[in-house]
């Protein structure tokens, strides 16, 4: 609860008074308290709420209506998010290629010769790893992109 200046709760409040100078005679003025109550305009009610009934199948259909529209906004939510993950993963793949080029690599087929043919040992042993780790599944994508260079 906030107190404002001059106001306490518990305290009624007062009245204004204003001051009214009345004109005895041209030496003479005479003041009376003029009584003005505080304006405010008053605050518009609330409208009573009121409960209404409801039956089981009002109930089921409400229900309905809410997973319905629940789950178009989720669906809706989950593309929007799968378009997102898209367009970043796009926009992290291009900075790679760009990368490379200004590694000074001037294709993609110098670079990943290079990258399997390394001259030093640390790099020979990480590349060793990344095959045996992940070469059936790099096998599997590459024959999923170009079947015909692939023999089973």
């Amino acid at each position: 609860m906030t107190i404002r200046r001059g106001f306490h709760p518990l305290v009624p409040r007062q009245p204004h008074f204003n001051f009214v100078s009345t004109p005895v005679s041209s030496s003479q003025q005479v003041f009376d308290f003029i009584s003005t109550p505080v304006s405010s305009s008053p605050k518009p009610r609330k409208k009573r709420r009121i409960a209404q009934d409801v039956s089981p199948n009002s109930k089921l259909k409400a229900v309905e209506r809410w997973t319905e529209r629940n789950q178009v906004l989720v669906q809706l939510q989950s593309q929007a998010e799968a378009q997102s993950r898209k367009e970043k993963k796009t926009l992290r793949i291009n900075e790679a290629l760009k990368s490379i080029r200004a590694a000074g690599f001037p294709t993609y087929r110098d670079f990943l010769e290079d990258v399997l043919t390394p001259h030093d040992p640390s790099q020979s042993s990480q590349i060793s790893q990344l095959l045996l780790n992940h070469g059936p599944h790099l096998f599997d994508l590459a024959r999923q992109r170009q079947p015909k260079i692939t023999n089973d």
